[in-house]
């Protein structure tokens, strides 16, 4: 019984295979250049807020957007009090300018945090530098933006090619 449903079934792919049409494959003779057949114009109607999507997306990324990895931040000092913040933060600025600050607001206190180290251990060494002026301090596992790349520094007077 399955071997006459299976012919059957055979018999009927051969005749669809068969049934196609060979012109498909024919490149019509009939057809002129189609740049000469016809010719047109385009007519492009832009759409009013293109140009404010297009503004928008050309906007500089908020810090909250910026691509964050994980890493360690150093918390130096932490209040209820915003003025106290900004004092705070005036002062680790003025003695650590290469340093990036933010602060933080976790309801109902204001922290200070300092840094984007990668490794525990960089956190670490900035604790310790800091540690006279903020005994407090302590080092937080966080989400941190890429460290940024110093130049590169060319020593002149160096003969490298000294034997």
């Amino acid at each position: 019984m399955s071997k006459k449903y299976s012919l059957l079934i055979a018999l009927f792919i051969s005749a669809l295979v068969n049934g196609q049409e060979n012109e498909w494959l024919a490149y019509p003779t009939n057809v002129k250049n189609d740049s000469s057949v016809t010719k047109g114009k385009i007519v492009y109607n832009e759409d009013n807020r293109t140009q404010k999507l297009i503004d928008h997306m050309a906007m500089p990324m908020p810090p909250e957007y910026k691509v964050m990895i994980d890493g360690y931040r150093v918390q130096i000092f932490f209040s209820n009090d915003r003025e106290i913040i900004n004092k705070q933060r005036e002062n680790f600025q003025r003695n650590h300018p290469d340093v990036e600050t933010y602060v933080q607001y976790d309801a109902p206190n204001y922290s200070i945090k300092v840094g984007n180290f990668r490794t525990e251990i960089a956190a670490e060494e900035m604790r310790q530098r800091i540690s006279g002026e903020f005994p407090s301090s302590i080092i937080q596992k966080t989400k941190i933006e890429l460290p940024k790349i110093k130049p590169a520094v060319i020593l002149e007077g160096l003969d490298y090619e000294s034997e």
